[in-house]
């Protein structure tokens, strides 16, 4: 009984193994699942939102500074607006740019989106582009090439500074102003933003197109006559030289007065006395004589000993003319950087 029993569980035993072998050969046959006993659960991919393009969160941009013939320009600075409240000053070859060549600008790692980029500061001694700024989209893993910044020569203003004798008269200066009347440029004579080192004559390059009021005014010993703005208003376009008659300078202190006949025209020659009130010092001054620097019939220009209050006084009329009536005017105050244009005395003919 014992011996049977034995033999039973053999049986059993060869039976249970010959299944398993047959199970997993069919098991291998079958490649609709797992090559294994016990079958594994699969890995699960893991889940994903959006486009491909919102998974990669960057990308990268290049801005391109140019003149008129697609030569690269150096030097240009940008200001840049993006997403996720980008906002940026890049200078070209500054920490964010990362191609060292002159006139191009290379960002990376950008968020995507929409961007507005600016061309703040031209290159040197060119105009900021017109418009100056543009607008690119970044993509996720996209180097995106900005439209070029295309810059012309910005305008050149000649012209300078003369006496009353028309001789060159150095140390004027020039002040630019916008069309709103705000300075924008100081200019002196033989300063660094002048490139004509002669006394008396001045050039230079303005900020960049458009309207300009260019002024002309006096320094130390030189003034424009009762302080009135010399300006020339004019709407500049790149790649011209404007050049303009010199700017009157009067030295100061100064006095200028001129004498005509009642029906207008400057007549001479005559004589004055000019006399500093609390002062001992008068002269006396001939139409063209030794005191007066207006070389013109008529019109006289005193240089004086310092500021005051002067009387000034005619003596003697020109042929055929009577003496103003009052002879003396009303007293004049001179600063001591001013030219100062008195009055006009009315000489009228003899009867």
């Amino acid at each position: 009984m014992n011996s049977l029993h034995s033999l039973d569980s053999r049986a059993v035993r060869r039976a249970s193994v010959a299944l398993f072998i047959a199970a997993a050969t069919l098991a291998a046959c079958d490649t609709d699942r797992t090559v294994s006993p016990t079958p594994t659960t699969p890995r699960q991919a893991p889940a994903t939102t959006g486009s491909m393009e919102s998974r990669t969160a960057s990308g990268n941009m290049i801005l391109k500074a140019v003149d008129v013939n697609n030569v690269l320009l150096g030097g240009a600075q940008y200001k840049i607006i993006g997403p996720q409240l980008v906002v940026m000053t890049v200078t070209d070859n500054d920490q964010h740019d990362t191609d060292p060549t002159f006139g191009i600008v290379h960002l990376v790692n950008l968020p995507v989106g929409t961007y507005k980029i600016c061309e703040t500061i031209a290159p040197a001694q060119f105009a900021l582009p017109d418009p100056p700024c543009r607008y690119a989209t970044i993509s996720g893993g996209v180097t995106t090439t900005v439209w070029p910044f295309v810059s012309g020569v910005r305008p050149y203003v000649q012209t300078g500074f003369v006496g009353i004798d028309s001789a060159r008269v150095a140390g004027g200066i020039i002040t630019v102003k916008d069309s709103t009347g705000t300075p924008v440029m100081l200019v002196a004579d033989n300063s660094g933003s002048d490139t004509d080192k002669r006394d008396g004559y001045v050039m230079f390059q303005l900020p960049g197109a458009g309207q300009f009021s260019v002024c002309g005014a006096g320094s130390a010993g030189y003034a424009t006559l009762n302080g009135q703005s010399q300006c020339i208003t004019l709407t500049f376009k790149i790649y011209t030289v404007n050049s303009f008659a010199p700017f009157q300078l009067y030295p100061a202190p100064s006095i200028a007065w001129g004498v005509r006949d009642p029906s207008g025209p400057p007549i001479g020659p005559s004589t004055f006395t000019i006399a500093r009130v609390g002062s001992p010092w008068m002269i006396t001054v001939s139409d063209n004589g030794p005191n007066d620097l207006d070389p013109r019939v008529g019109l006289f220009i005193v240089k004086l000993p310092a500021a005051g209050t002067y009387n000034l006084c005619q003596t003697a009329a020109p042929l055929g003319h009577a003496i103003n009536n009052p002879p003396c005017g009303p007293a004049v105050v001179v600063g001591a950087n001013a030219a100062v244009f008195a009055y006009w005395f009315s000489d009228p003919a003899r009867q």
